[in-house]
C-alpha cells in the first residue's frame, strides 16, 4: 500500500464523526472504504492490518464478504449491498489522462492548508493537505505506483498494482485563491534546480 495509515487516520476519523465512512468488502475480497472526500480499494490480503485495526477501533467491527456498512458516530450502522458503494477506478484512471503532480507551493485557506498540484498542460488546482499526506511511496519490491491522474470532473486518482485511492480537490471559495493559481497559470512550479537561473 503506498499510503500512509497513519494519515489515513485522520480522514477515516472526520468521516465517521461528521458525514459517513462506508465500509465495503466485495465477494472476491477486495475492500473498499469511502468517504466524503476519498475512496480506497485494496485486497484484504494486501491493506495494512493497522488499516483495519483503525477502522475497527472507529465502528466496532467490519463488513462480512458481500456487505457494505455505512458507520455515523452515535447512529446506528446501516447495512447494504456491496454493490451500491463498487467503483472501478482502475478504469476511471485509465480514462483519465490528464496527469498531475504535487508542487512545493502550498496555501493557507481559511482553516485548512491546501497543496497546490499542475497538470502537464501547467493547470493549476488545491488539494487539501490532510489529503495530500495520505499519498506516500510504494512499499516494498512488488508494488508499482502509477502518476496521478485527473478525472473530467476533477477527481484525483493514485494507483499501483496493489490498490486504488481516489481524492478530491479543493473546491475554491475565495477571490485570493483562485487569483493566486490564476497568477501561477503559466508557471512551471515543479521548475528544477538545473534550469537556468538568473545569473546564468
Amino acid at each position: 500500500m503506498f499510503t500512509r495509515t497513519n494519515k489515513l487516520k485522520v480522514i477515516f476519523k472526520e468521516a465517521h464523526e461528521d458525514h459517513a465512512l462506508d465500509i465495503g468488502l466485495t465477494n472476491d475480497n477486495v475492500y473498499i472504504i469511502r468517504g466524503h472526500i476519498f475512496t480506497l480499494i485494496c485486497p484484504a490480503e494486501i491493506i495494512d492490518n493497522d488499516v483495519l485495526a483503525e477502522l475497527v477501533k472507529l465502528t466496532g467491527g467490519l463488513p462480512s464478504k458481500g456487505e457494505a456498512i455505512s458507520y455515523v458516530k452515535n447512529d446506528e450502522p446501516q447495512m447494504t449491498r456491496v454493490e451500491f458503494i463498487e467503483e472501478d477506478l482502475n478504469s476511471e484512471w485509465e480514462k483519465a489522462e490528464n496527469v498531475v503532480t504535487a508542487t512545493r507551493m502550498i496555501i493557507s485557506s481559511g482553516s485548512d492548508i491546501q497543496v497546490v498540484y499542475q497538470t502537464n498542460k501547467l493547470e493549476k488546482i488545491m488539494v487539501p493537505a490532510r489529503l495530500h499526506n495520505c499519498i506516500g511511496l510504494p512499499r516494498g519490491d512488488n508494488e508499482e505506483m502509477q502518476p496521478i491522474h485527473i478525472t473530467a470532473d476533477g477527481y484525483l486518482i493514485a494507483v499501483s498494482n496493489e490498490m486504488q485511492f481516489r481524492f478530491d480537490q479543493h473546491k475554491i471559495k475565495w477571490i485570493q485563491e483562485w487569483e493566486i493559481l490564476d497568477k501561477c497559470r503559466d508557471i512551471d512550479l515543479n521548475w528544477s534546480l538545473v534550469d537556468v537561473n538568473l545569473y546564468q
